[in-house]
């Protein structure tokens, strides 16, 4: 770390791992039994320390497992092929954690989920989990935000993606990858056009560098769907280098460009190259709650910004959701977007945020639900890679 720089922001509860089993074993004992016989899932079964839901999902978030507790479940899903997603999410697993969910995934061929979101999980960790998802064909779905995994563990991610091309989500927001490790992953998602749709990378204080990197992935791969980069630093620069690759980009579906600093002019640039994007269907430039916590700072694209927002609402057909929360814009951009807004038949949801009249908010309203009304299209539901992490305990 340089002088005087302050130190990664991880926005994890537990900042470090847990040591022994922090509850009695007979808490989670019944858990394991049910695991261990490999019993069908009829429904949801809610035991003291975990629940599995119908779905196959394994729910023990925010159970304080910790390494030992991992150790356990990772025994008694050994030989399991009911559990198809695992979410062990704040859980103070630490790398030894971590390197018990890799020796699970070494022998287990039916898991496709694996969530570890803030675990304390360092590159050593991901060492562990990369080596032995080398070989697994049944992982699809990697979360490991707000683990402070770093440039060495993005690193190890990179060489997992040489070897694995099964991957299709992966999640590293808040783990500060840095310039170097966003690298290594862009390096193959380019040169090997790996098949990865969803790529989650909010929370990293990435740059302009690091923009121009992802502009070149948006350009150059012909898989990605979704990219999720709020609350980062990208600011006019970052977004203008984005927008190099979004020109060319004829897959994307998702953007989210939330609290990036972007002003007037990135705003205008940004805009101009999605007018004719042929799939994007959601676009957030809005206000993300840890913007503050994470030293980023709010976009502000303006009335400049709102004039181009009317002139995508009159030409892009394919635009489903835009979210324009806290982006500095008056009651005369408002009125550039509902001119816009008027003549658009496709767009289902607008959120402008707070600071305007009711007559304002009541024409977006009103014109935005002519539009669901006069469709049948609905805003596409999440995918089943993101359905499959959500839990009971958070």
């Amino acid at each position: 770390m340089k002088k005087n720089q302050k130190p990664p922001i991880y926005l994890c509860p537990i900042k470090e791992p847990i040591e022994g089993l922090d509850f009695d074993y007979q808490e989670i004992e019944p858990l394991l039994g049910f695991l261990q016989a490999n019993a069908e899932i009829e429904e949801q079964q809610i035991f003291q320390r975990g629940t599995i839901r119908e779905d196959g999902r394994l729910d023990c978030c925010k159970q304080d497992l910790g390494a030992a507790g991992a150790s356990l479940l990772a025994k008694a899903l050994k030989n399991n092929t009911q559990i198809e997603a695992i979410l062990f999410g704040t859980g103070g697993l630490g790398d030894e954690g971590a390197k018990h969910v890799a020796e699970l995934l070494e022998e287990n061929e039916a898991i496709k989920t694996v969530y570890l979101g803030c675990n304390s999980i360092e590159s050593e960790g991901v060492a562990h989990l990369a080596a032995a998802i080398k070989e697994n064909k049944a992982v699809r779905a990697l979360w490991l935000k707000r683990n402070p995994i770093g440039a060495k563990g993005a690193q190890h991610i990179a060489q997992l993606l040489l070897d694995n091309r099964n991957i299709r989500t992966l999640d590293l927001v808040n783990t500060h990858l840095g310039l170097d490790g966003l690298q290594a992953i862009t390096k193959v998602l380019i040169e090997t056009d790996y098949p990865m749709q969803r790529f989650y990378l909010s929370g990293n204080a990435l740059g302009a560098k690091e923009a121009a990197l992802l502009g070149k992935v948006l350009k150059k791969n012909e898989h990605l769907k979704e990219l999720l980069l709020s609350v980062n630093k990208l600011e006019n620069e970052g977004v203008i280098a984005l927008s190099e690759g979004l020109k060319s980009n004829k897959t994307l579906r998702v953007l989210s460009l939330a609290s990036n600093g972007i002003g007037e002019e990135g705003g205008e640039v940004l805009l101009e190259c999605l007018k004719h994007h042929p799939t994007l269907e959601r676009l957030d430039l809005g206000y993300s709650n840890s913007t503050r916590v994470l030293g980023a700072s709010a976009n502000q694209i303006g009335d400049r910004g709102a004039k181009a927002v009317k002139e995508i609402l009159l030409e892009n057909k394919q635009l489903l959701y835009l979210n324009l929360g806290r982006n500095s814009i008056t009651t005369k951009g408002i009125a550039f977007i509902i001119e816009g807004l008027k003549e658009n038949t496709t767009l289902l949801e607008l959120h402008l945020g707070k600071g305007f009249s009711h007559a304002f908010k009541r024409q977006v309203k009103e014109l935005t639900a002519s539009n669901r009304k006069n469709r049948t299209q609905e805003l596409p539901k999440p995918h089943e890679d993101v359905l499959a992490i959500k839990s009971v305990y958070r």
